[in-house]
């Protein structure tokens, strides 16, 4: 994304997981050429890197399980009656696990998407795994096909206050986030903490200038909606603004219909209900935003029909 001399421009990153987008707008540093001697360039901590490799890896982790799973979708703790001796054999004995399950699912017509991670806990030191499994698949198969290993225990994933409070928690549960274990560190540098099935799908993520100018609150599409509490702005190391938000899919029945009637007005029967929601006590800019239009056509659509200001006169 290369920039004129001296002109910062602006563009959006969208992230989109269906019936939900993560938008990102942001501004990038106009190329000032060589007007200036170039500050040397400082060599990073090892901690810095560290961070920024964490952050990049919980942020991966969490848009390929928003693009893959839902809130409902089945959380599995799976835990052995003898303790593998080592990490490998746990992932053997998961393997067959899941082959066995998606035999019995490709039956009944279900496809199996899971991410696992394998663990060894800090007090007892048993192996045991951590698998996010769709909600297509029964309960009941899970249970059957891990029965000759251990038990499970199973639970959503988030938002129902048994799982994770969100998305971005389980992130960094998977990535390793405040482990005392420090997976990601030298012990296992060389390994990932967890790992999707092949079948799980890579988010969609485009990049687009902006063509409208920046504001406060971000307009959004029709049949889409803000989430205000999303709406968050922060600026970068190098002084440059950033703006984050989400936005959702509205249901079809709370998608607000076009107006009609003839163009740049109201119709008489949608304008006699605009004038009476305002003499009830709404302001002009709330009434325009419920029938979809701008205050100017509401304005024209009063006149046109004479509500509470007269005709224009016409030129002789």
């Amino acid at each position: 994304m290369a920039t004129m001399a001296g002109i910062a421009e602006r563009y959006r990153k969208v992230k989109d997981f269906g019936d939900w987008k993560e938008i990102e707008n942001y501004i990038v540093a106009p190329n000032l050429g060589n007007t200036s001697s170039r500050a040397p360039r400082e060599k990073p901590t090892n901690e810095a890197v560290r961070k920024v490799n964490q952050r990049k890896a919980v942020e991966r982790c969490e848009d390929k399980l928003r693009a893959n799973f839902k809130p409902y979708d089945k959380f599995t703790t799976l835990t052995f009656a003898e303790n593998p001796d080592s990490k490998q054999k746990a992932a053997r004995a998961y393997d067959a696990f899941m082959k066995r399950l998606r035999r019995r699912c490709d039956k009944l017509g279900i496809e199996v998407r899971f991410c696992k991670t394998i663990e060894q806990g800090e007090r007892t030191g048993r192996w045991h795994i951590h698998a996010v499994i769709n909600d297509e698949v029964p309960y009941e198969l899970i249970r059957d096909c891990w029965a000759k290993c251990g038990n499970i225990f199973v639970k959503s994933l988030w938002g129902d206050g048994s799982g994770f409070a969100n998305v971005h928690n389980l992130a960094e549960y998977f990535v390793g986030v405040n482990k005392k274990d420090k997976r990601l560190d030298e012990k296992i540098k060389s390994e990932r903490t967890y790992s999707f099935s092949s079948n799980c799908v890579e988010p969609v993520i485009t990049y687009e200038p902006m063509s409208a100018k920046w504001l406060d609150v971000p307009r959004v599409p029709h049949g889409w909606t803000l989430v205000p509490a999303s709406l968050a702005e922060y600026v970068d190391a190098y002084g440059l603004k950033h703006q984050k938000y989400i936005i959702t899919r509205l249901p079809d029945d709370d998608i607000p219909k076009p107006a009609r009637g003839y163009r740049g007005r109201l119709s008489e029967a949608d304008t006699k209900q605009a004038w009476e929601l305002e003499q009830s006590g709404a302001s002009r800019k709330e009434t325009a935003k419920r029938f979809n239009v701008c205050e100017r056509t509401l304005t024209r659509s009063y006149e046109h029909y004479a509500l509470g200001s007269p005709l224009r006169k016409k030129r002789e």
